[in-house]
């Protein structure tokens, strides 16, 4: 029983205390979350007059001061205590107002406000010309025949191509296209950009790879590689017998087809079969 009324006095006497009004000329410091508040007593009253920051620095009401990427300025939370708030954005010698940008060589970063501050945001990839630099997260960008795509790779953004843009179509790395007569695959190339790499010749529009020989309109052709690229060659012509047997000519060689006067002689040329009588 004694024990409860000796802590109850004793907590009435240290709130009677601390209730007291100060001595004007007075200092005192409180620690908040943020920074140490510098209160002065005014007129018989504790009063938060300036912020106090880790380093004992002293900032009154106002002030600012670079904690980089942040600009923080000491603020009046209440009349007896301050916070250290941040206003606005700075990285690189360099000012960034809330919902501002700016750019490195190979990113950018926005000021972000929030309800109890700012954020300094990584958002995207910067190209490399003088207008319509910034590519956001997750958008994709075409730069000639490649297409950009802006990925977070660990703490940086990185451009990587994802695409190909051929015959005003866009397509993605490793898809297949078949165009008139040749195929392409897009590629992604040693220099961090994508291409469309022909890959094989067309006939009927199914894809015929290099070295595979294939027949239309009474003609063979063979599809070949070469240093001036892949093109489709005659290597020969298709004669129909009467039997409907199908037989292969090389090229310079003669066949006659029909009987009578429906008697015609073929031979095979570097284009194809023509009549030679």
């Amino acid at each position: 029983m004694f024990s409860s009324v000796y802590f109850a006095v004793v907590a009435v006497l240290i709130g009677h205390c601390l209730a007291q009004p100060c001595h004007d000329g007075m200092v005192k410091y409180t620690n908040s979350p943020s920074c140490t508040t510098k209160l002065s007593c005014i007129n018989g009253t504790w009063v938060a007059k300036a912020c106090q920051t880790h380093d004992g620095q002293l900032l009154d009401e106002g002030q600012t001061l670079v904690l980089e990427p942040y600009l923080i300025q000491c603020q009046k939370a209440r009349d007896d205590a301050m916070i250290m708030m941040p206003i606005g954005c700075f990285k690189n010698g360099r000012m960034i107002a809330p919902s501002d940008s700016m750019e490195t060589i190979d990113s950018f970063y926005t000021c972000v406000p929030k309800r109890d501050g700012m954020s300094f945001q990584l958002s995207g990839c910067t190209l490399p010309r003088p207008s319509d630099r910034r590519v956001p997260f997750e958008t994709t960008k075409r730069i000639g025949s490649t297409i950009f795509k802006c990925t977070l790779k660990g703490s940086n953004a990185k451009l990587e191509p994802v695409g190909c843009f051929f015959n005003n179509q866009t397509h993605a790395l490793d898809e297949k296209v078949v165009r008139d007569q040749y195929w392409y695959v897009c590629e992604k190339t040693d220099d961090n950009r994508s291409k469309m790499t022909t890959k094989g010749c067309v006939n009927d529009l199914m894809p015929v790879n290099v070295g595979d020989i294939f027949h239309s309109q009474g003609i063979i052709y063979e599809c070949q590689s070469s240093e001036n690229g892949i093109k489709t060659k005659i290597t020969g012509c298709l004669e129909v017998t009467s039997t409907q047997n199908i037989v292969e000519h090389n090229i310079g060689d003669g066949w006659t087809e029909g009987d009578g006067s429906q008697r015609i002689q073929y031979r095979c040329s570097d284009n194809g079969p023509v009549i030679v009588n």
